[in-house]
C-alpha cells in the first residue's frame, strides 16, 4: 500500500477518476439506481414546489437521468471531468437534462439559476465543518422559496459498527482494489489511501479525507444553515426508520427564510401612495416635555472643538457603556444596577441579534405576535422555535433555552412585573428570559421590568429610543441583565457598538425623566375619537394598555378591507407559526393635522 504525504490540492479533484468508477461499478447497480431514483422521484413530487432540480455531485448522472425521464428539468453539477465524460456519453442526448463541471467547494459562482430542489447524494464531508456550512448556505440561496434539499449521507454509527481499516477486493473486469484507512475521532474524519491494481498497466493510488457525521450532527448542521428537516428516511425507503445500523440516511430539508429576508424590519411593507400612513406615529415627539430638540440644544456643545472631541471619542475606557450609564439608569429604574450588568449597543435590534445567541442552538419560545426577529436570528443558528400561546405552560417552556417576550406586546398587553418574576423563578436553571421593552417608553415611570433583574438570575431587559422618542437613527439601546448573566452577555456583545455621542445623548434623554406625560394625555384624548370613527365604519378595536399610541382591530380582514378603501396604510402582523389570523394595528394620528386627515379619509 502507498504511504507518504497527502496531495497538496483538494483530494476530491482527482479521486473520482476512472479507478474510482471501476471500483463502484459493482456497487452502483441498475437495480440499486432504480430504487434510489424511485425514492427521489416520490420525495420531490411530494415536497418540492416545482420540477427544476439540481443534482449536486451528479457523478455519471445515474440519478439525473432517472429523474429527467420522469419529467424533471435536471442540471447535473460535478467537479470530475472523468465522471462528466461518462455522463455525457451515456445520457447527453436525453430530454430535460444537462451537465456542467464546477467545483462547488470554491467561492466561484455556481453556473445555475434558481431551482426548486437540490439532491445531494454522498457528497457531504469534502472539507471542514465550515466548508459544509458554506456549501449548505449556498444551496439555500439557489433554492426557490419553499424549495427542498434531499440530502443523502453515510451514517457514522453504522460505519463504526462495521469499520474496515484495510481490505482487498478482487474484480472480474478491473484487476483488484486495496484500501488502508483510519477513523480519526479528534476530527471526525476517515482518511487513507485507495489503490487500484489493474490486470494490466500501472497501479493508481488515491488519497481520501472525508468528514463523517452522526445523523443528529447533520440535522443540527442543516438547521444552522436555514433548513427545517421535514422527514428522515433510511436506505432510500420512505417507510424505513433510521437506526444505528442504517448505512445510508436521507434528510428531506425545507429551505426557510433566514435573516435578512426573514426579519420584520425587512418584510414590513406599506401600501403605495396612501392618503395617510398609520404604520407608526411620527408626530408623537411633538408632545414630549421637554422635547428632544430642546434636550439636544441644551446638551450639544457650542464649540466645534468640543463637538469633534465628543464625536471622535472612541470609548475604549468603557467599551460597553456600563460605567457611564450605571448612575443614570439606576436613578431612572429605581434600583442599584452594577455597571457590568449594563450593555449599550447600536439600538434594540442589534442587541436582540446578539442576545439570540444565548439560545446556543436550543429551543426558543416566542409569542404568536411577538417581535419575531430574535427568534429568527436564533433559528438561523440552528434553534427550533416554539410559539407559546401562554406563558403558563411551564412544561413546554422548560424545554426551551431562551424565552423572548415583548412588554408591552403587539396587541397592547403588559405582563405584570410580579408575574414576570415568578416566570423567571420557575424557569431558573433551564431558560434565559429576554424582555423587549422597546414600547415600554410610553408606559410612564416605574413601568420597566429592569428592577426584576436584581431579583432573579435569568433575565435580560432591552430598551431603545425609537418608540416615543422618535430617535431610531440615534442607533442606541441598552440591555440590563441579572448579575448571574453578566459574563454571558458581555462575552457575546459587540464592544464599542454605540458611538460616544449617541450614548451621551441617550443618557441625557433618560436623565430627563418621564417626558412622556403630555404624550399620554394626547393619546387619551385622540384614542376615543379614532375608535368611534372606526366603529361607524364597522371596525371594532381594542387598545390594550391605555398609554399606547395604537388600536388593534378585532377583525383583521374587515379592518384591512375598510382601511384599504379609505386609503389608510396600517401595520399587519403575521402570526409566528401560522394557524391564526393576522393582527392589524393602527397607529393613532396624534397631531391635529394628521387627525383631521384621518377623519376626512374615513368620512369620504
Amino acid at each position: 500500500m502507498p504511504g507518504g504525504d497527502p496531495p497538496a490540492e483538494p483530494w476530491y479533484r482527482t479521486y473520482f477518476g476512472p479507478s474510482f468508477w471501476a471500483l463502484v461499478e459493482q456497487e452502483y447497480t441498475a437495480e440499486r439506481t432504480a430504487v434510489e431514483v424511485r425514492y427521489l422521484q416520490k420525495v420531490l413530487e411530494e415536497y418540492a414546489p416545482g420540477r427544476r432540480v439540481l443534482d449536486l455531485g451528479c457523478g455519471t448522472g445515474r440519478h439525473s437521468s432517472g429523474l429527467a425521464s420522469h419529467g424533471f428539468q435536471v442540471t447535473g453539477l460535478d467537479v470530475s471531468p472523468s465522471a462528466l465524460e461518462r455522463a455525457q456519453a451515456q445520457h447527453g442526448g436525453e430530454h430535460g437534462l444537462s451537465f456542467l463541471q464546477h467545483d462547488v467547494m470554491t467561492a466561484q459562482p455556481w453556473p445555475v439559476g434558481e431551482v426548486d430542489a437540490v439532491i445531494f447524494v454522498q457528497g457531504l464531508g469534502w472539507g471542514a465543518d465550515a466548508d459544509q456550512r458554506r456549501l449548505l448556505r449556498r444551496i439555500h440561496r439557489c433554492l426557490a422559496p419553499g424549495g427542498v434539499l434531499v440530502l443523502d449521507l453515510s451514517n457514522l454509527a453504522s460505519i463504526l459498527r462495521n469499520f474496515l481499516a484495510t481490505g482487498h477486493f478482487p474484480s472480474d473486469r478491473h484487476g483488484s482494489f486495496a484500501i488502508r484507512r483510519d477513523y480519526l475521532p479528534a476530527t471526525g474524519r476517515i482518511e487513507g489511501w485507495f489503490e487500484h491494481l489493474p490486470a494490466e498497466g500501472s497501479a493508481t493510488s488515491l488519497w481520501q479525507s472525508v468528514r463523517v457525521y452522526l445523523v443528529e450532527q447533520v440535522i443540527s448542521l442543516v438547521k444552522q444553515c436555514g433548513f427545517a428537516v421535514e422527514a428522515t428516511h433510511a436506505e432510500f425507503d420512505r417507510n424505513q426508520q433510521v437506526t444505528m445500523d442504517s448505512r445510508y440516511v436521507q434528510l428531506v430539508c425545507r429551505a426557510v427564510a433566514v435573516p435578512p429576508d426573514s426579519l420584520a424590519l425587512v418584510r414590513s411593507t406599506r401600501a403605495p401612495g396612501p392618503e395617510l400612513d398609520l404604520h407608526w406615529t411620527p408626530d408623537e415627539a411633538e408632545f414630549l416635555c421637554p422635547t428632544t430638540q430642546e434636550l439636544w440644544r441644551q446638551w450639544w456643545p457650542a464649540s466645534v472643538t468640543e463637538q469633534l472631541e465628543l464625536v471622535g471619542d472612541y470609548g475604549l475606557h468603557d467599551p460597553y457603556g456600563g460605567h457611564r450609564g450605571a448612575g443614570v439608569l439606576s436613578a431612572a429604574h429605581g434600583v442599584s444596577l452594577d455597571a457590568d450588568c449594563i450593555t449599550f449597543g447600536a439600538g434594540a435590534t442589534q442587541l436582540l441579534a446578539v442576545l439570540s445567541t444565548l439560545a446556543d442552538g436550543g429551543r426558543v419560545a416566542t409569542a404568536p405576535f411577538g417581535h419575531p426577529d430574535l427568534a429568527e436570528w436564533a433559528r438561523a443558528s440552528g434553534s427550533d422555535v416554539l410559539v407559546a400561546d401562554s406563558w403558563a405552560d411551564l412544561d413546554a417552556l422548560r424545554a426551551c433555552s431562551l424565552i423572548v417576550l415583548d412588554r408591552p406586546g403587539s396587541a397592547g398587553e403588559v405582563l405584570d412585573t410580579d408575574e414576570l418574576a415568578r416566570l423567571c423563578a420557575r424557569l431558573a436553571g433551564t431558560a434565559v428570559v429576554v424582555v423587549d421593552e422597546s414600547y415600554a417608553n410610553y408606559l410612564g415611570p416605574n413601568a420597566s421590568a429592569a428592577p426584576v433583574t436584581a431579583e432573579v438570575d435569568n433575565l435580560v431587559v432591552v430598551r431603545g429610543f425609537s418608540k416615543g422618542y422618535c430617535l431610531g437613527g440615534l442607533r442606541a439601546g441598552y440591555a440590563v441583565c441579572s448579575p448571574a448573566l453578566a459574563q454571558e452577555v458581555r462575552a457575546r456583545a459587540v464592544p464599542m457598538a454605540v458611538a460616544t455621542a449617541s450614548l451621551e445623548f441617550a443618557l441625557r434623554l433618560i436623565g430627563a425623566g418621564d417626558i412622556f406625560g403630555p404624550l399620554r394625555d394626547r393619546i387619551a384624548e385622540v384614542g376615543p375619537v379614532v375608535r368611534t370613527a372606526l366603529q361607524r365604519l364597522g371596525v371594532a378595536t381594542s387598545s390594550g394598555h391605555p398609554a399606547l399610541p395604537w388600536l388593534v382591530a378585532q377583525d383583521a380582514a374587515v379592518a384591512s378591507r375598510v382601511l384599504g378603501r379609505a386609503g389608510i396604510s396600517h401595520k399587519s402582523f403575521r402570526p409566528a407559526g401560522g394557524g391564526r389570523a393576522d393582527l392589524v394595528r393602527l397607529a393613532l394620528p396624534l397631531s391635529e393635522a394628521r387627525l383631521q386627515r384621518f377623519l376626512q379619509a374615513v368620512q369620504a
